[in-house]
């Protein structure tokens, strides 16, 4: 577990190919990009979210992930997103394995609050694990 206390040692961010220091061995970390398809679609789903409500707040590099918007009684709309497909996204784009996407997603992505229009992130019952 990664200790958030401490400074990391490179401060390149991994979308910009950050080097992980693993102790004895760096591995390098190489974003996939996406394909012109994908920044299509990305771009329709933006403009259809801001044709419902263009205040809603988005969660950068996860409009993979977004499955609707929810509302309730005297609030504003937001944003909702997979939390296992936001998770799988980290995997793919930037190389992370399971433990520190789920890491990095909790503390970066989930535990970003921005205001009352911060995004939700649903955990389908299917993802939960049994008891």
């Amino acid at each position: 577990m990664i200790d958030k206390s401490e400074e990391p040692r490179n401060s390149v961010s991994a979308s910009d190919g950050e080097i992980i220091d693993d102790g004895d061995v760096e591995t390098p970390r190489v974003p996939r990009e996406e394909t012109p398809e994908q920044l299509l679609a990305h771009e329709r789903l933006r403009e259809r979210l801001a044709e419902i409500d263009p205040e809603m707040l988005m969660a950068d590099g996860f409009e993979g992930a977004i499955v609707g918007v929810a509302s309730r009684c005297a609030m504003e709309p937001v944003i909702v997103y997979d939390r296992a497909k936001c998770i799988e996204i980290l995997m793919q784009r930037d190389g992370m394995d399971y433990e520190e996407a789920v890491e990095y997603f909790d503390f970066n992505v989930a535990g970003a609050y921005v205001g009352e229009r911060t995004p939700i992130y649903l955990e389908l019952l299917a993802d939960l694990p049994d008891d």
